[in-house]
């Protein structure tokens, strides 16, 4: 059933797409009544815990706040500010920041904390009980156990809105902390806080600071549902009362507390951000939330996501099954966030420069080595405008910017991870039809896959964005074929490389450039220049004949002969693009267990066995056909699960050395469909689903990655996946539900399954439209987005599941 939006709704889908809007919501229009029927799956606690670094806090549905409480301040736990260890009571809470990310392993944000409090004396943090923390889609609650107040969190798409219920008689007080830095042991650091105050309701300011990436800049515009009665700033260590007239205070360590009078009533406080100025932070505020009502605005946030969830609708499956599914779907859909003021103002990427953004919304949060896999794959078919919008705004960075990034941040290139995944995301939408400027894409994608001298970019000033855009890896890639061992990932970046190459091929293809499109399908050979024929393994290498062996290394903290004769000095190129002398000792046999950042990315030899993506038709050829690839399939599944060299902690979720928790595996299971077993394929995802997904805090078995791990569970429980991105084909799997329906332009794409249940896991047979599947199992985008049937039956005796035919 569909629901009228309310004006609120309308202002802000609007807002999100980026076009100008003057609307508002008067306090006069009856509540919002929000359709439940679906978020009422959205378990936001899923992932908090183990390595899914998720957090529970209020978000609307790609919005530029996410506002949420901040538990661990230090390490790996920290990415999204909230760390689940299974404690059920006294849980520090260092108060409720505005800006975190979603699954990721490297921490940022936590921009403007917010912490209430009624005894100044407890204002570093304070505890809660589990008991008393309630978190679902739009709506966070917890009861402090210091002062026993009840705080409440919920946003539209740029504003933070709190509501603070303090016992009676005791004195509401907050902090606004622009100190607070998240993971400050691993160099983030607040360079400038500024606080004004306004008047004595209101207050506006920014919080500047370096981290994963360097030079950002929110902005926030706050106010409160009462009147400011007191206030002292302290600025570096100083304290200073404020007179609340238009005081301003700047330091490095910002820190305002205000102190109000007592009341019966709940102190509210609505904070607009920006990543343009102060200006927009109110522009923001006044335009979405202008009128005060907490509960309105909760259920404007709730039914938002309800418009999102019912684009897929299921039938069939557990409750369990339903409520991963459509958290999920939930966390599918926090990133890319929308990273522009109402008016359409952004700042540009690299240059900071200010300006508007037109009819494509400007977004951030790219984890694109991740989600370049399946999260915009999906995109693509249940938000293809969206799916649209991202990769012109890609196009756009590469303009603002100077090249494609690969995992950008609030408007900065970080050179996080490795390849040419932008290029992936470009391709995949445009093999789909959507609506791209093809050379204009071409441009991009071929200045960013092409080696480019410091020199070429005299008005690149930051070595961080200079490695950006001419990593080291690209150089001695396009001279060599392939990354010798030496350099950071050196054969993870050769394969990604290669299929990068293959990916921009496409994009040359589609834009009718026949030069560009066989250079670049010649250089997707280079994953050739790996791959060891005697061993079945990509290997790292040294030199063009020779093979670089696993070898135990001092910087692993692994035991070496330094006596041995053999030890010498070699000369090894830093991830930072500095190089140091190592004195390296006796190498080991080749190892495929042997873990080295050196030659592979987040795994070892057996994951990245099974790559590029471009290439299994060859890899099967290669290993023997059929029956050969089963047999390399079968020797993955069934290996030891551990490994030698480095400890990483991005490995888990081990299947044999099938890894789930970290990408690179992500695809594999499905390989069982170019077999002539693909049983298997419906075999190990349902073990992968129903082992590695679950309702816990620990319900993630990796890093959640920005949409990565949760939108391979999506396409797989409804029962297909996109093998090779920027290749329009689906490969079958294993649905989990009855029914799935994807709405689509002109209707409907159901997808059915006949007699499932947990014990019929295998396919028996599977049509679309009527038309049995054939070949390598897979289908094609179109079929999708014209509407129609993909109707399986199911199984439980794997002696009846079908065959390739």
């Amino acid at each position: 059933m569909k629901h009228k939006p309310t004006p609120l709704v309308i202002a802000l889908t609007i807002a999100l797409s980026g076009c100008n809007s003057d609307s508002t919501t008067s306090s006069d229009n009856a509540r919002p009544t929000p359709d439940k029927s679906l978020i009422q799956y959205i378990n936001p606690l899923i992932g908090t815990g183990a390595d899914g670094h998720t957090f529970p806090g209020a978000v609307y549905p790609g919005g530029l706040v996410q506002l949420s409480p901040d538990t661990e301040m230090e390490g790996w736990g920290s990415a999204a500010g909230y760390f689940d260890h299974g404690k059920l009571s006294d849980i520090p809470v260092y108060g409720f920041s505005h800006t975190h990310l979603s699954g990721t392993g490297i921490t940022d944000l936590g921009d403007i904390l917010i912490l209430p409090f009624t005894d100044k004396n407890n204002t570093t943090y304070n505890t809660f009980d589990k008991a008393n923390e309630q978190a679902e889609a739009g709506h966070y609650s917890v009861i402090l156990n210091n002062g026993k107040i009840k705080a409440e969190l919920t946003t539209s798409a740029r504003v933070g809105y709190h509501k603070y219920t303090f016992p009676k008689g005791s004195t509401p007080s907050i902090k606004l902390d622009l100190d607070h830095t998240l993971n400050k042991s691993w160099g983030n650091r607040t360079t400038v806080g500024d606080i004004e105050f306004v008047d004595e309701y209101t207050i506006r300011g920014k919080r500047s600071s370096d981290g994963w990436a360097n030079n950002q800049h929110i902005y926030f515009y706050a106010k409160f549902s009462q009147p400011v009665v007191k206030a002292s700033v302290v600025v570096d260590d100083v304290t200073t009362e404020a007179t609340l007239k238009q005081d301003a205070f700047r330091g490095t360590k910002t820190i305002a507390y205000l102190t109000f009078s007592p009341s019966e009533q709940p102190l509210e406080l609505k904070v607009g951000i920006s990543p343009t100025g102060v200006e927009g932070a109110q522009k923001n505020l006044e335009t979405e939330v202008p009128d005060w009502g907490f509960e309105d605005q909760v259920a404007s946030n709730q039914q938002a996501w309800h418009g999102e969830l019912e684009k897929v609708k299921v039938s069939g499956g557990t409750q369990a099954q339903k409520e991963i599914f459509y958290t999920a779907m939930y966390h599918s859909q926090i990133a890319p966030m929308i990273f522009q003021d109402v008016d359409g103002k952004y700042r540009a990427m690299r240059t900071q420069e200010i300006k508007d953004a037109g009819a494509i919304p400007n977004y951030s949060v790219y984890s694109m080595w991740d989600t370049f896999r399946a999260q915009h794959p999906l995109q693509t078919i249940i938000n293809p405008r969206k799916a649209e919008e991202y990769v012109n705004d890609l196009i756009r960075k590469y303009k603002d910017g100077g090249i494609l990034p690969k995992w950008e941040l609030h408007g900065h290139y970080t050179g996080t991870m490795i390849g040419f995944p932008a290029i992936s995301i470009i391709a995949d939408a445009m093999v789909k039809g959507m609506n791209v400027d093809a050379q204009e894409a071409l441009d991009a994608a071929e200045f960013t896959a092409r080696y480019h001298k410091k020199e070429e970019l005299p008005d690149w000033t930051e070595d961080q964005n200079i490695g950006a855009a001419s990593i080291a890896q690209l150089e001695v890639y396009e001279q060599n074929g392939y990354v010798h061992w030496g350099y950071w990932n050196s054969t993870s970046y050769t394969l990604e490389f290669a299929y990068g190459d293959w990916a921009l091929s496409e994009i040359a293809r589609m834009a009718g450039n026949n030069k560009v499109q066989q250079e670049f399908l010649n250089r997707s050979n280079n994953y050739l220049n790996h791959w060891d024929a005697t061993t079945g393994f990509f290997r790292p290498k040294n030199h063009p004949d020779s093979w670089n062996p696993h070898r135990p290394a001092s910087q692993f903290n692994q035991p070496v002969d330094e006596n041995s004769p053999d030890c010498k000095l070699e000369t090894v190129n830093k991830p930072d693009g500095t190089s140091v002398e190592m004195r390296v000792c006796p190498l080991l046999p080749f190892d495929p267990y042997y873990v080295d950042e050196f030659a592979y990315t987040e795994g070892n030899s057996w994951q990245w066995k099974f790559q590029p993506l471009h290439a299994f038709q060859w890899l099967k050829q290669e290993v023997g056909g059929e029956k050969g690839l089963r047999e390399d399939l079968d020797e993955l599944f069934n290996a030891r699960s551990s490994n030698s060299g480095e400890a990483l902690p991005d490995l888990t979720g081990y299947i044999g050395q099938y890894m789930h928790g970290n990408e690179p595996s992500h695809h594999i299971p499905y390989l069982y469909n170019m077999t002539d077993e693909p049983w298997k394929t419906q075999e190990y995802l349902d073990r992968v689903m129903n082992e590695f997904y679950t309702t816990k805090p620990t319900g993630l078995i990796g890093n959640e990655d920005v949409g990565q791990m949760s939108a391979w569970y999506i396409m797989s429980a409804m029962g297909f996946y996109q093998v090779t991105p920027a290749s329009p084909h689906y490969s079958i799997g294993r649905p989990l539900f009855d029914e799935v329906t994807i709405a689509v332009k002109d209707g409907t794409f159901r997808i059915t399954a006949d007699n499932n249940s947990p014990h019929n896991k295998y396919v028996k047979s599977v049509t679309i439209n009527g038309k049995p599947l054939s070949g390598d199992l897979t289908f094609e985008h179109s079929e999708i987005r014209a509407g129609g049937e993909l109707h399986f039956v199911m199984t439980g005796d794997k002696r009846e599941a079908m065959t390739r035919l």
